[in-house]
């Protein structure tokens, strides 16, 4: 193993390395992102699923723990009669922000494999530079430099498929996330409507 790394060391191009590095950098930054926002949507989800319980039983009418608390008490004072086109932004202001990080993930699985490819391509360009040099045949030279090259789209395919398969994972999340918010939006607007009937019945 050692001796297969110092002679893919030895015998790789800058241009591999470089490519590497910026492959090595990609799958250092989605792990970080796919954590961040994992914990994120995660707590999220956990107090709009208690809010959103919370309705359901009787509780408050609009939780405490919930995301459209916030907003609303950022927009007005009064929580009694909110309209639905209040709850709509709100709707959206939470999509977006439950899906902030997966343009980085989606732009990650579909460029690393173009960037390994071209570290593969540019080593086997000089591969076939230095065959005319070599003292050793052909084929034997040819094989050796393609292994070598081929190590730079593999790397590439393996940092695609993770940044795909998180990218996959938080849009599922986020998706949830939106639905319980939706389904609390309903449970308010529904609030209202009662709330409607009473003024007018008094």
């Amino acid at each position: 193993m050692i001796d297969l790394l110092y002679n893919f060391y030895e015998e790789s191009s800058v241009i591999t390395f470089v490519v590497i590095g910026l492959l090595s950098l990609y799958f250092i930054g989605i792990n970080w992102l796919f954590l961040y926002r994992m914990v994120i949507i995660k707590d999220n989800i956990k107090n709009e699923s208690r809010a959103y319980q919370s309705i359901l039983t009787g509780g408050e009418r609009i939780s405490e723990f919930s995301l459209i608390r916030k907003y609303v008490l950022a927009k007005q004072k009064n929580e009694k009669l909110i309209s639905e086109n209040l709850l709509k932004v709100i709707k959206f202001t939470v999509t977006k922000d439950a899906s902030k990080g997966l343009h980085i993930l989606s732009i990650v699985a579909s460029t690393s494999p173009f960037i390994g490819l071209f570290g593969t391509v540019v080593s086997i360009l000089e591969t076939f530079s230095t065959l005319g040099n070599s003292e050793l045949g052909a084929i034997s030279v040819i094989a050796q430099g393609v292994s070598e090259a081929l190590i730079a789209t593999a790397v590439g395919i393996f940092v695609a498929t993770f940044a795909y398969t998180y990218h996959q994972i938080l849009k599922r999340r986020a998706y949830e996330l939106v639905e319980i918010v939706g389904m609390e939006a309903e449970l308010i607007l529904f609030g209202n409507r009662e709330i409607k009937v009473e003024q007018e019945s008094v």
